[in-house]
């Protein structure tokens, strides 16, 4: 699918329309996060569709939520997003004539629907502002500015091996 990247925005907003409460739990890093993976999602779709395989996509979702488990996403959230995104690929007109892309969204969904109440085992790595901003940075592809970023932090005195484990460490992680 062409334009992945606006139909992932406009899913985004879809949904913060739908979710009024994540306008305020989420951050610009969080915001950059779920725009790629809502690219990879699209992605996964039109490859599935192209090879006439629906595994791809479901794979991606189960993957997917494993991934938003081991983070400490909120359940349902990406039952959200996919609907979201089904939402924005009507508006942009992409559904193919015999509603593949929608039939398999809606399996992806109704397969998240059924998990959607499994126990979240793992906890979400804490992560530091610094680690937060240095993390957006990276997202935003700016190496210059992640450079100047450590930079200031080794200007204000911060020791090399907390850069490491309580910026850059944790900053990765998150990308």
């Amino acid at each position: 699918m062409r334009n992945r990247g606006k139909i992932a925005g406009r899913s985004i907003e879809h949904l913060l329309n739908r979710r009024p409460d994540l306008k305020k739990s989420l951050n610009r890093l969080a915001l950059l996060k779920m725009h790629s993976d809502l690219t990879n999602s699209i992605a996964h779709l039109s490859g599935s569709i192209v090879a006439e395989d629906p595994d791809l996509f479901y794979d991606h979702i189960k993957w997917t939520e494993n991934y938003y488990r081991h983070r400490g996403v909120k359940p349902g959230i990406l039952v959200d997003q996919l609907e979201a995104l089904l939402k924005s690929i009507r508006e942009f007109e992409l559904l193919d004539s015999d509603n593949t892309a929608s039939g398999i969204i809606y399996s992806g969904i109704e397969w998240l629907g059924n998990h959607r109440n499994s126990p979240t085992t793992n906890e979400e790595i804490p992560v530091s502002p610094e680690g937060l901003e240095y993390a957006a940075i990276l997202l935003d592809g700016d190496e210059l500015n992640a450079e100047n970023y450590i930079n200031e932090l080794i200007e204000q005195k911060w020791a090399i091996e907390e850069i490491i484990t309580d910026v850059m460490q944790p900053a990765l992680y998150e990308v």
